[in-house]
């Protein structure tokens, strides 16, 4: 049986914030808030200091039907009520391996990083495959991590087992793999002008032969570049490699 406490590790206990920082944070929280208007996902935000979530989104993915004042009040509660029993110890995992990690950055690299991961929430009988990006929102005046926003959406992958650390700016990223238990360094995904503009016209609804005829290139080059697309981001549909290329910020 696992607690919340769990979630909250020592390297990280986060104290004294003066009540003019969390002025500040509300500031942002109203911020966050107005953008959250604009976004299809759900967002919200890890207050490391008082152990709880600070702000939840109205948007329903993350919800599974309920409140958005409940899954505040919920807290890091929410994983242990929402996520599968089989899954738990790996989100435990990514969030120590992840948090030894972060330590080991300099203070600016810090505020640069993110990681994202997949597990699945239940929703009544359904359980729901999504994607979870985190990254620091504010940091204690130690350097410590006090406030994340954290932003979630279906995922596009069809399993789970990885943690992948990001740095803005950067052409590089760290993976961690639950199987393996260990991290691997890789070079990001790169796509050449012809590549990306190919996906801009799938993304307007363009067919192989309007692809080719707005390119001025026949069918058969359209497909060369796409199966070069499918290879380069592991997928095996059009619709696939859109949602990896937005996710991924290639287009």
């Amino acid at each position: 049986m696992h607690d919340t406490n769990e979630f909250y590790l020592d390297v990280n206990r986060v104290e004294n914030i003066s009540d003019e920082k969390f002025s500040f944070a509300d500031t942002l929280i109203k911020s966050l808030n107005s953008f959250n208007r604009l976004s299809n996902k759900s967002i919200y935000v890890i207050d490391l200091s008082n152990e709880n979530f600070l702000y939840v989104s109205e948007n329903p993915l993350f919800l599974c039907g309920r409140h958005p004042d409940e899954i505040k009040k919920m807290g890091y509660r929410y994983y242990l009520e929402m996520v599968p029993e089989d899954e738990r110890n790996m989100l435990l995992e990514f969030n120590r391996k992840g948090i030894h990690f972060f330590y080991r950055l300099d203070i600016e690299k810090r505020l640069k990083c993110s990681v994202s991961f997949d597990f699945h929430i239940c929703y009544g009988e359904n359980k729901i495959l999504v994607n979870q990006k985190m990254t620091p929102m504010l940091l204690a005046d130690n350097g410590k991590l006090w406030l994340v926003s954290c932003l979630v959406s279906l995922s596009h992958r069809q399993q789970i087992g990885t943690l992948e650390m990001h740095f803005e700016g950067s052409s590089e990223y760290w993976s961690y793999t639950h199987a393996k238990g260990k991290w691997f360094h890789f070079h990001a995904i790169e796509l050449n002008d012809r590549e990306k503009e190919i996906l801009r016209l799938y993304a307007q609804g363009y067919h192989d032969i309007r692809v080719g005829e707005k390119l001025f290139i026949s069918i058969y080059t359209v497909s060369y570049h796409k199966r070069n697309l499918f290879s380069k981001l592991g997928v095996n549909s059009i619709s696939t490699a859109l949602n990896v290329a937005y996710d991924k910020k290639l287009i």
